[in-house]
């Protein structure tokens, strides 16, 4: 297929085969694979640090697309990796940042990429969440020198001035102003995503309030970035009480004027460009937030948002700590803090084959032991989930019947869930799908046993 750019294009799905036609795709493709670093243009949507999965791999004779999803350009084809759950994938963003993207059939395979229309709607609802108590105001101060005081008088600067016989009075004076940097930052990434959706029509992604919280900060902002974009710096900001609710959207812009292109490859005259995202962390943020908004009574902590939600394998005598372990999600006693259950998302096929005859991969299996031993304390045994999407003939669907599986050392449980976001026909569009449900009560019933196990207060 060739884009409307000319390139020739290849679709494929996340976690599939890559169809190639061609010899000279093959060889392409393994051109491409080789001059790839994904972590240049990989938008990264939680704080975690990225592992060694790759965006595309050979094995078994085949290329394979990994689980991210986006665009890679390089040498006059393009790349396009598309959700291999198409009408869940909407789902999952909506439970995620409550975003309602536009479905049709083909969406996905359409000139435009797509993945910059979801980029800008998040971008537009953290701006809206960011101004609301208002622009991005700060104080700065100022010296002045006038024939009269506007301000704290500076005693000596003032004395200079009388003994120069000017009969200026010198003041500091502190003033308010939309934060610089703030303004800068987000009208530059602001550019940014229409540059990339390749329209000037915003209203498609922005909000008639944030239209306008937009054109202020244009107008205040600087003429450049050049000093952090150019050196690959960081602007330093110290986020006042009032700067608070801006943090995410300056972060989330931060990340968008950073999306460049990988740069040359050992010829020197070709670029590979792209944007691309990783399904696992929008998986484990649905999971999240499903469970955030339907079990009551429990803290449900992300720990790629809160650093201190860690345990450790090793512990010695002076106290000392070795190993950190942070899975996706913990359930807590909002009061004592006691983890109830530890909770991991996995973004993969439980399809059975000669590499995996289980469906499941012993890394997940041991990894999941090692977070339920390390969150685990004597009298208090801390059980496990593990959630992958359902698939028809999938064997997640044979691990939940089997729930509970208890450890034999441990004498703790393990769950497995699949969790389909796809709505049946006839089923509503609000409320949960039937595997959503089956998995939330389950948590429900899980925690409701623990907390009524647990005192209080410990």
């Amino acid at each position: 297929m060739r884009t409307s750019q000319g390139n020739i294009e290849i679709i494929a799905k996340d976690l599939s085969e890559i169809k190639l036609r061609h010899n000279d795709e093959k060889l392409w493709i393994q051109d491409l694979c080789c001059n790839l670093d994904k972590e240049r243009f990989t938008f990264r949507l939680t704080g975690k640090i990225a592992d060694e999965e790759p965006i595309i791999e050979f094995r078994n004779g085949q290329w394979y697309a990994g689980r991210y999803v986006g665009e890679i350009s390089y040498k006059g084809r393009t790349l396009r990796i598309i959700p291999r759950y198409e009408s869940s994938f909407h789902r999952w963003i909506s439970k995620i940042w409550g975003v309602r993207m536009i479905q049709s059939n083909g969406s996905y395979r359409g000139s435009n990429m797509w993945l910059w229309e979801l980029i800008a709607r998040i971008w537009g609802d953290q701006l809206m969440r960011g101004s609301k108590h208002g622009l991005p105001y700060t104080r700065i101060e100022e010296t002045l020198k006038l024939p009269s005081l506007r301000g704290r008088m500076k005693v000596m600067e003032t004395a200079l001035e009388v003994g120069k016989g000017t009969n200026r009075l010198v003041s500091l004076s502190r003033t308010k102003v939309i934060h610089p940097t703030i303004s800068n930052v987000l009208s530059k990434a602001y550019r940014q995503i229409k540059k990339e959706l390749g329209h000037g029509d915003d209203r498609t992604w922005l909000s008639d309030k944030g239209r306008e919280i937009i054109g202020l900060l244009l107008q205040t902002s600087a003429s450049s970035l050049s000093n952090f974009t150019a050196a690959n710096k960081l602007p330093q900001i110290k986020y006042t009480a009032i700067l608070e609710s801006y943090r995410s959207v300056v972060e989330l812009s931060l990340k968008i004027l950073h999306q460049k292109s990988i740069g040359a490859t050992s010829t020197g005259t070709q670029e590979i460009t792209g944007t691309s995202l990783d399904m696992a962390e929008i998986w484990e943020l649905y999971v999240y937030h499903l469970l955030k908004t339907t079990v009551a009574g429990v803290e449900v902590v992300h720990t790629g948002r809160e650093r201190e939600a860690s345990g450790h394998l090793f512990q010695n005598m002076d106290g000392h700590k070795l190993a950190a372990l942070k899975p996706d999600i913990l359930l807590r006693n909002p009061l004592s803090k006691q983890v109830l259950a530890v909770v991991d998302a996995k973004y993969k096929h439980t399809f059975a084959s000669l590499s995996k005859p289980t469906g499941l991969e012993r890394n997940d299996l041991y990894q999941i032991h090692a977070y339920m031993d390390a969150f685990s304390s004597p009298g208090n045994t801390v059980p496990g989930v593990l959630v992958y999407p359902d698939e028809s003939e999938a064997k997640i669907r044979q691990y939940q019947m089997g729930n509970p599986w208890s450890s034999f050392q441990q004498k703790s449980d393990l769950y497995f869930y699949g969790v389909n976001g796809e709505l049946s026909e006839g089923e509503p569009t609000k409320g949960l799908t039937l595997s959503e449900e089956k998995f939330c009560a389950g948590i429900r019933e899980l925690i409701g046993v623990k907390i009524t196990k647990i005192p209080e207060f410990q």
